[in-house]
């Protein structure tokens, strides 16, 4: 009799305590659903309040790559641009942790972003960083068109920061000190002999190896996976015309309970 009230008792502390997550989930995707309502409001004031609706579900599901997507654009939006940077990156590492087919859309949104965010850190730094963020930029966008071939904002936001890459390499490359006629302290080249005059010969010169052919040729001409040669000199043009960087996307609706948390 004892012992059949001992396992009824530890049976019923196991419901007890299952009743108790369930609650907790609950009341975490009540709160990630009030937070993306919040976040998609046009008053300043409703997606501030998202934003820390968002850092607080971080706090309970830091391993979380939805609620660490929607906290990145909630800093994005709010101009803390580097702060979204850092937790698209940790969408990005846990991602690389699960299932790629069951996140397609979580991945081509953490590239879209992650370009983003790169793209715009590069607006705001000298030409010498912004190339860097450029590079950064462009790789993530090329991913984000591996994943999803059909999304023109995408391929778009690929050439106008194709375009900004070209130009930031431009000015470094304008920056760089002229290398005509000998500096001070330069060391000075030894005149050839007249013996070496009429043989032709004379100190030897370095000579650099040559590239492979395709690494001649300009690396970001070739349009990415996903995206066709036409389509990509038609977007270019887009580009140079009106260069209108797209809005991040908003986020989707949030996941069922029990899915990811």
């Amino acid at each position: 009799m004892k012992k059949s009230t001992k396992c009824l008792l530890v049976s019923g502390g196991l419901l007890l305590l299952l009743s108790i997550a369930a609650l907790l989930t609950a009341g975490k995707t009540y709160k990630m659903s009030t937070a993306n309502r919040l976040f998609t409001s046009p008053e300043p004031e409703k997606q501030e309040k998202a934003l820390r609706l968002y850092q607080d579900l971080a706090v309970d599901l830091p391993a979380s790559p939805q609620v660490r997507h929607n906290l990145g654009l909630a800093y994005y939006t709010a101009g803390r641009f580097s702060e979204a940077l850092a937790e698209y990156q940790k969408v990005e590492a846990e991602l690389a942790k699960g299932d790629h087919r069951t996140h397609a859309e979580l991945i081509f949104k953490s590239h879209y972003h992650l370009g983003s965010a790169l793209f715009t850190l590069g607006e705001t730094v000298p030409p010498e960083e912004a190339a860097n963020y450029y590079q950064q930029a462009l790789s993530h966008f090329t991913e984000a068109i591996r994943v999803d071939p059909a999304d023109q904002e995408a391929k778009y936001n690929y050439e106008l920061t194709k375009l900004r890459l070209e130009a930031a390499s431009q000015q470094l490359s304008a920056q760089q000190p002229e290398k005509s006629g000998r500096r001070e302290g330069d060391e000075e080249t030894p005149a050839p002999s007249q013996e070496d005059a009429q043989t032709g010969a004379g100190p030897e010169k370095e000579e650099k190896p040559a590239l492979p052919e395709e690494k001649q040729q300009h690396s970001a001409s070739a349009a990415p996976e996903g995206m066709s040669k036409e389509e990509a000199e038609a977007l270019l043009e887009m580009a140079e015309q009106h260069e209108t960087y797209q809005a991040p996307i908003i986020i989707s609706t949030p996941t069922p309970p029990g899915k990811d948390w």
